[in-house]
């Protein structure tokens, strides 16, 4: 029983390896839209975390949320944008190095 577990979750690795080298070698339009919107949501995420974790704490019943200050929003957005630009501009350097490669 272990030993099929472990043959499961071995194809399930493989599978999403094989994946997620497709997605970060960035040589289709497909994988170049994937990425940036990876990126992108993951900014969006934090660039209005002040607006989003009050509303999941609501949802989810988990109690009052602190409004956070100004300087606490200002550097989170500093951050979210100097964490996620360099992803979504090295995606793009990538998609454009892979695609003048093809046609050379």
């Amino acid at each position: 029983m272990f030993r099929l577990i472990y043959e499961r979750m071995s194809r399930a690795n493989d599978g999403y390896s094989r994946f997620m080298e497709r997605i970060a070698n960035v040589d289709t339009f497909g994988s170049l839209i994937f990425s940036i919107c990876l990126f992108g949501a993951c900014w969006a995420f934090a660039w209005y975390a002040h607006i989003i974790g009050p509303w999941v704490d609501s949802v989810m019943g988990w109690g009052p949320h602190d409004i956070d200050s100004m300087g606490k929003i200002s550097w989170r957005r500093m951050w979210s944008t100097s964490i996620c630009l360099p992803g979504i501009l090295v995606s793009i350097a990538l998609y454009v190095r892979n695609r003048r490669k093809r046609r050379n």
